[in-house]
């Protein structure tokens, strides 16, 4: 499993995904 997390000044996006590439959730 794989966790990115993207932060910016109004939001913040985090994406997991699996060994395979696929996201399995995304929130923002």
């Amino acid at each position: 499993m794989y966790l990115g997390i993207d932060v910016h000044k109004r939001y913040a996006q985090v994406a997991v995904m699996d060994e395979a590439g696929k996201i399995v959730e995304e929130v923002r």
